[in-house]
């Protein structure tokens, strides 16, 4: 489980900080190594526009420079190599720092990991962030709920101070996966950012995923989808309209997805007489896998392998980022809960069946 939003912020997929125009800018970084040793190159990794990166530079006097384009601050891995020790192992030392167009400077005294940048406003506001979650202690043990915490309050306003900086944007991503937070809360954090930062590229992907989160959230009525079972023939979700039917994702591969199959089983065969039922379906790319996971598991319930397409992906449709995920819909089509893992289902079926 998670317990501080900074690990995922510093390995998202956007790591980005303050917007910037649209058009290119150039950027040079210069290190200087206190005690270079034996290091002789650095390199630098990092995503722009889709694409990424790679570049190095020698190490010459202890001093090593970079150059470059960005569309906007980006969050750059640097990694000094060492060279081999006494004992042949080679020590690679590295960290994530924001860059952006202009000119920055390193300093590196015993290690990279404790280097100091100037330059880089995007820099300072990620150490701002980080120290304010320092400052207030902010941890959780669960992914899917923040609402009414310190957390949410902290991050709330931290969003709402900067609605242009790309640092808030992928604050909000990072509560998209694995498992979303509540979608209400999602889409008023994404309604504070500035209308440039939601037009920008990556604004416009994480706006659409936050809709799709809305769209199969609990009082929403479920979206329905047509997948192949395992004789080969189409199902849909409105097949079982008129019973409960908890739509279930998981993979013969997913461990956590087969050590939570005996508790569906048992669910199952304690409520299917009662107008519930379950609707297995799968990540599996090898159906005999698949195929032998349901026999090995004694999984009772129809089975459906989700579509490779990914636009027409039950996965997609439902802003599925990780397995096990569930929804437990209501015979009327309506999602009416999300999640329920280990007792949680049998504590919610007890109450409605």
């Amino acid at each position: 489980m998670r317990k501080l939003l900074l690990a995922g912020i510093a390995t998202g997929l956007l790591c980005l900080t303050n917007i910037s125009s649209d058009a290119q800018g150039k950027f040079s970084i210069t290190g200087k190594l206190k005690e270079p040793g034996n290091a002789t190159k650095v390199h630098l990794s990092y995503s722009d526009q889709k694409k990424y990166i790679v570049d190095s530079a020698e190490i010459v006097n202890g001093t090593f420079r970079f150059s470059g384009t960005l569309h906007h601050p980006v969050r750059a891995t640097i990694v000094l190599n060492h060279g081999a020790s006494s004992s042949g192992s080679t020590h690679r030392d590295m960290t994530n720092i924001y860059i952006e167009p202009g000119n920055i400077e390193l300093a590196v005294d015993d290690s990279i990991k404790h280097v100091k940048v100037k330059g880089s406003k995007s820099q300072q506001l990620y150490e701002s962030f980080t120290a304010g979650f320092r400052k207030h202690k902010i941890e959780r043990d669960s992914y899917a709920s923040i609402k009414g915490t310190t957390e949410e309050q902290f991050v709330t306003k931290f969003i709402k101070q900067h609605p242009d900086s790309y640092l808030s944007l992928q604050t909000i991503q990072t509560y998209l996966f694995p498992i979303p937070v509540e979608s209400e809360l999602l889409d008023e954090m994404y309604q504070s950012l500035s209308p440039k930062l939601k037009n920008s590229e990556e604004g416009k992907e994480v706006g659409k995923l936050i809709r799709q989160i809305v769209a199969t959230s609990v009082g929403k009525m479920a979206p329905n989808f047509a997948l192949k079972d395992t004789a080969g023939n189409m199902v849909s979700l409105t097949d079982f309209r008129g019973q409960y039917i908890l739509v279930d994702f998981w993979a013969s591969w997913c461990h956590p997805c087969r050590d939570e199959n005996p508790n569906l089983l048992e669910a199952y065969k304690k409520y299917r007489a009662k107008n519930f039922n379950i609707l297995g379906i799968t990540y599996d790319i090898n159906e005999k896998n698949w195929l032998k996971a349901i026999h090995e598991d004694g999984l009772l319930w129809p089975q459906v392998i989700d579509s490779r397409d990914k636009e027409k992906a039950a996965g997609t449709i439902y802003s599925v980022q990780a397995i096990p995920q569930n929804f437990l819909v209501d015979p009327s089509g309506k999602i009416i809960a999300k999640n329920l893992r280990g007792k949680a289902l049998e504590a919610v079926l007890s109450k409605i069946l």
